[in-house]
């Protein structure tokens, strides 16, 4: 078949076709109303306008009183606090000798024989907590490469305040609890024995230090994780996708986390007050 044939034989349907603004508010105009006889046939649909009255209208739901005092709650100006110090109002002085304790503990039960390590100190312990920080801030793909003396990776700051070496012992050995004192029979919340009593503290931290205005929302938060856990969460419309999922109650304006309760499944442990609710 020759090409002339084929383009008269699509030249109708072509010339079929209206892009102009007219044909388009036409089409739209037809959409949108009915003809008199689709309405007496039924089978059209008419659009009509809809007034709502106040009286119709759904009621807002009620604004409870707030007593509260919302704000700061500690002793200090806060304008006068250096950045250490408002990060001690959370890592406080229970977990810093907690952890100092534990970790020590645990190297001397499992490192006996590594002659690489000696007791981790409490100004040692601020700095590797340092360290990790700006670690998240900026994330190189490997941990080691901060401290690369390659001009175009290297930083400077994580050589001057402890060596790799040092750095890695520390993250070896770091511990939150006595392995040989847990009881899963009597402990509070088994799944998560190995954290627990720094977590606690922390959220007791959390609420003593800032009352929360009358707006407050819970949220959920996944932590990247994707390590042996039973309880890690695969959530597909999360931008991570595989963690550890936390239910946090926040302050609406600020985001301030007020209290945090991380989902272990089956076995997630709620204030006691609250266990006769679903």
């Amino acid at each position: 078949m020759s090409s002339s044939t084929e383009d008269s034989e699509y030249e109708p349907s072509l010339r079929s076709l209206n892009t102009s603004d007219n044909s388009a508010s036409s089409s739209d105009n037809d959409y949108f109303s009915t003809s008199e006889e689709e309405e007496e046939e039924g089978e059209g649909r008419a659009w009509r306008s809809l007034e709502l009255s106040e009286e119709r209208m759904n009621t807002p739901p009620p604004r409870f009183p707030f007593t509260g005092n919302p704000g700061i709650k500690i002793d200090e100006n806060p304008a006068e606090l250096s950045p250490f110090e408002f990060f001690s109002l959370f890592i406080d002085k229970r977990i810093i000798d907690s952890v100092l304790v534990e970790t020590n503990r645990f190297a001397e039960q499992t490192g006996q024989d590594d002659s690489l390590w000696r007791p981790v100190t409490e100004a040692e312990l601020f700095v590797f907590f340092a360290m990790k920080m700006l670690g998240g801030i900026v994330k190189m793909p490997e941990e080691e490469m901060n401290w690369s003396h390659d001009e175009l990776l290297e930083r400077p700051i994580f050589r001057q305040l402890m060596t790799m070496k040092r750095y890695s012992k520390i993250k070896q050995y770091l511990h939150f609890v006595d392995n040989e004192t847990h009881d899963a029979q009597t402990h509070p919340n088994p799944k998560l024995y190995k954290i627990y009593d720094v977590f606690m503290t922390l959220c007791e931290n959390f609420g003593k230090c800032y009352t929360p205005r009358q707006d407050v929302c819970i949220d959920e938060s996944l932590m990247l994780f994707k390590g042996r856990l039973g309880w890690v969460q695969y959530i597909p419309l999360k931008r991570r996708r595989f963690g550890v999922k936390y239910f946090m109650l926040c302050e609406s304006k600020t985001g301030y986390v007020y209290k945090m309760t991380i989902y272990v499944g089956k076995g997630t442990q709620f204030d006691p007050e609250y266990d006769a609710y679903p």
